[in-house]
């Protein structure tokens, strides 16, 4: 099964886009194991967060050391098709949504990333065997099981319920 792994950044993978990018499995190394857990030779690795919302985001995000840091620690690269950043992605939920007029701050408020990573993995990602996993601190655990393509699953993982569940 081919495995698609999209990592948010901000209290998921790092503490701090602004603040504080230091990698969050210093502190729980229980992230790195998860991390390290699903990644196979058919796995593909992208981001999904929020914090990076234009090129010039992504310029820090490659550039200053925090792709490099996850890239070595967790032992994987990313697959820049699947960078998805903010500004790429407000064009194609205006047209998903129908809403011509959404613009990037609105998207921002409105769209949640559980909601967001739904339209993402039935508009783009949902393929047959293949399970695309949400890392994110902001989504619920959830496994979705799509009702036409065989073997196509969403995986929506909170980090904080591997930590909690790794302190007990």
């Amino acid at each position: 099964m081919n495995t698609i792994l999209l990592l948010d950044l901000e209290n998921t993978i790092i503490w701090d886009w602004t603040d504080d990018p230091r990698l969050m499995c210093a502190r729980f190394p229980v992230l790195k194991e998860w991390v390290c857990s699903h990644l196979g030779p058919e796995t593909r690795v992208g981001l999904l967060s929020m914090a990076v919302w234009d090129e010039r985001d992504l310029d820090i995000f490659n550039t200053r050391g925090i792709r490099h840091d996850i890239e070595i620690t967790h032992k994987f690269k990313f697959d820049d098709e699947l960078i998805f950043i903010r500004d790429e992605l407000l064009p194609k939920f205006r047209e998903w949504l129908k809403m011509p007029w959404l613009d990037a701050d609105d998207f921002t408020a409105f769209m949640k990333k559980t909601e967001m990573v739904m339209h993402l993995w039935l508009k783009e990602l949902a393929k047959p065997d293949t399970k695309v996993i949400l890392f994110d601190d902001t989504v619920p655990d959830l496994v979705i099981t799509h009702s036409t393509i065989p073997n196509c699953t969403l995986e929506l993982v909170d980090p904080w319920t591997i930590i909690k569940r790794d302190l007990e």
